[in-house]
């Protein structure tokens, strides 16, 4: 299958560097990387970087690691480059000028004179319902095209927006949601003062300059859409098929955002949430392995991400299943791939030092690994084998049994003698303290698995007290009492 030549499909993704890419927009660009896949092509990246923050390089760099992080790759973009290089928004200014001044020229667009602040506190007020004026863009609207001219060659800073009778709505056979009709906003921004331009209008430019036969992007992105249509028509430009993928919501139906939880690439990231199970979450969410599988890893789909369409009713985001598939996901490594993974959460956290043990620090990995569903919670365990453990007042009130303190004292005594303290040794010592104090094997090891990790959930205990050694054991377990004397 050809992924890289020339020949076969040109797909197109234009993320902006800010607000960071969130799971709706790294979706979409998992759509495109699958769709290239199964049929043979090129991805196109192009950064949508003109609006926003001045510090572009920065940006682009964490939105490309992001990208990278989840697996997606590209044949062409800001830094492998390509036949239509550049591809960042802010370095292709000079190609959208003659559009912008053709657009004013046939007068399906306006100079708007309003500064920024004028433009976002009428916007305010409009959104309110507070606001009886027009508009703000009609006030200018009304200045002639001489006249309007006359200020911008005169040093006067102006933005370039659509007329109003520009901005109805127009239809679309999109990829995903066979005919559509979108509608830009009201007078909608093509070019700021700046002659930096806004999304809408730099691809309706870029997208006939770079040859894209296919646009993947997210819903929230049909006015720019809209828009695009819309000045491709005026320019007699041709428009690429565009693919919106559907709707992400939360649990309570609302659009998916930041108040459901961890909402963009970069906060998945920070969390350690496997890369892999991320996108197979995501890919799944709007589409059906035609195998019926649950779990595939998306960079194996090839062909058969072309067997089963893209779904296009909006699909909740079900954290708990998120969850299961990065566990699993992550039980499946090995603790050499997880120790580099998990020390940066720990050095953070002060539970170790850089340059620590990793041959112990491989056994930590090893024991907590079927506890994880992201590689920051490492740090939930950490106190087991780093720390004191802290054990909670309802945990205490079963230490301060009679029961549980003849097991830990027999247990304590057995342990204080050995040298070292391996998977069978513990095995013995724990027959030996039932033997002793004539209790269930089950009452023996939730007792200690209180006392040694101050958790009645989590690692077992017969994992944790090998990789702890005798000595920690002895005295977790002497603090252990302490506590319970206490209480």
């Amino acid at each position: 299958m050809n992924t890289s030549g020339s020949d076969g499909v040109r797909v197109g993704i234009a993320p902006v560097v800010t607000p960071p890419i969130a799971v709706s927009g790294l979706r979409a660009a998992l759509f495109a990387w699958l769709y290239v896949r199964a049929h043979g092509g090129t991805l196109v990246l192009r950064v949508a970087d003109a609006q926003g923050p001045r510090i572009r390089d920065e940006l682009t760099s964490l939105l490309l690691e992001n990208l990278r992080w989840i697996g997606i790759d590209w044949q062409e973009g800001p830094d492998v480059g390509g036949p239509h290089a550049p591809y960042l928004t802010s370095r292709r200014v000079d190609h959208y000028r003659d559009g912008a001044q053709r657009l004013l020229d046939d007068g399906i667009a306006f100079r708007c004179f309003c500064t920024p602040e004028e433009i976002e506190a009428r916007a305010q007020k409009e959104k309110r319902g507070r606001s009886s004026q027009k508009p703000t863009g009609h006030r200018c609207a009304s200045i002639s095209a001489a006249e309007a001219e006359r200020r911008a060659r005169a040093g006067a800073r102006t933005f370039v927006r659509l007329r109003g009778d520009a901005c109805g709505r127009v239809a679309s056979d999109d990829v995903v949601r066979g005919r559509i009709f979108v509608e830009p906003p009201a007078e909608a921004f093509l070019v700021d003062p700046d002659g930096a331009p806004f999304d809408g209008f730099a691809s309706a430019i870029d997208e006939v300059t770079m040859r894209i036969d296919v646009s993947f992007r997210d819903d929230e992105s049909m006015p720019e859409t809209a828009v695009q249509i819309r000045v491709a028509r005026a320019l007699g430009l041709s428009v690429p098929r565009i693919a919106h993928v559907g709707e992400i919501v939360g649990p309570d139906g609302a659009r998916f955002g930041k108040r459901h939880g961890a909402a963009t690439a970069q906060s998945f990231r920070r969390l350690g949430y496997h890369p892999r199970a991320l996108a197979n979450f995501l890919v799944a969410l709007s589409w059906s392995h035609p195998d019926g599988l649950e779990r595939f890893d998306p960079a194996t789909l090839d062909r058969d991400f072309a067997r089963s369409p893209i779904r296009r009713e909006p699909a909740v985001f079900d954290f708990k299943a998120l969850n299961r598939i990065s566990a699993q996901t992550i039980r499946e490594e090995s603790p050499d791939f997880l120790l580099d993974r998990v020390y940066p959460y720990l050095l953070e956290g002060g539970f170790i030092d850089e340059g620590g043990d990793r041959a112990r620090l491989r056994e930590v990995v090893a024991v907590c690994r079927e506890h994880l569903s992201c590689l920051s919670e490492i740090v939930k365990y950490a106190d087991i084998f780093f720390g004191e453990t802290f054990i909670e007042v309802k945990e205490r009130k079963l230490l301060k049994r009679e029961s549980s303190r003849q097991i830990l004292v027999a247990f304590r005594e057995r342990v204080e003698r050995m040298s070292d303290l391996d998977a069978e040794g513990f095995r013995r010592t724990i027959t030996e303290v039932q033997g002793a104090t004539r209790a269930t094997r089950e009452t023996v090891l939730l007792t200690l698995r209180v006392a040694l990790t101050g958790q009645t959930a989590g690692p077992d205990v017969s994992d944790v007290a090998p990789v702890l050694g005798p000595r920690a054991c002895a005295e977790k377990v002497e603090r252990a009492l302490h506590l319970a004397h206490q209480s």
